[in-house]
């Protein structure tokens, strides 16, 4: 999608069928998106820079390693993926979270972006990066800033209650693999 000076944006497909053709969808005060992608503080605090660059972050690890942000139908350990990238580090084989089938690539550019993806995926928003910061980082004008996989909000999820139902990976086997999990709560305030 792009803006009115052709600006790249990202946007929430899943978010269009929830809204009457021809109503004004920024008259909603209800917090909209696709679980895993949603900053945890956004069904508290609402929609801000810091939610859209956590969910950059997500799109980030996504893209890298060639999965989606929440797998019902997987283990605990490999359900969410900003956890398992985490843990991956931690075990000292971040590089073994890139996608298989990505033929060529740089392991340092490669594990790069998965430390950027994890940095703007921080669970306090505070300590997430611009999305300026974010551009300098993968364009290596920017040194990443110190931070391990056991930095404080470094890989931690706060997963959404229907997703830790051992029932869910039942449901989710049964359907498409093309299924998303979508939320929402009340949140009142202005946009960004």
């Amino acid at each position: 999608m792009l803006d009115a000076e052709f600006n790249g944006r990202l946007g929430d497909f899943g978010m269009s069928r929830l809204y009457d053709r021809g109503t004004d969808p920024t008259t909603t005060t209800a917090a909209v998106g696709t679980v895993g992608y949603m900053a945890p503080e956004i069904t508290t605090m609402g929609p801000s820079t810091g939610t859209d660059v956590y969910a950059f972050g997500v799109f980030l690890l996504e893209v890298s390693c060639g999965r989606r942000p929440v797998e019902p139908g997987l283990s605990a350990a490999k359900r969410f993926l900003i956890k398992w990238v985490c843990d991956c580090w931690k075990r000292s084989s971040l590089i073994d979270a890139i996608d298989p089938r990505l033929a060529e690539f740089s392991s340092k550019e490669v594990e790069r972006v998965l430390k950027v993806g994890l940095l703007c995926a921080n669970l306090a928003p505070s300590a997430r990066p611009s999305m300026e910061q974010v551009v300098q980082y993968l364009n290596g004008n920017l040194a990443l800033p110190e931070f391990w996989p056991y930095s404080p909000g470094i890989g931690v999820i706060t997963p959404p209650p229907q997703l830790m139902l051992p029932s869910l990976s039942q449901l989710s086997s049964s359907s498409s693999n093309n299924s998303m999990f979508m939320t929402h709560s009340i949140v009142y305030g202005s946009g960004r």
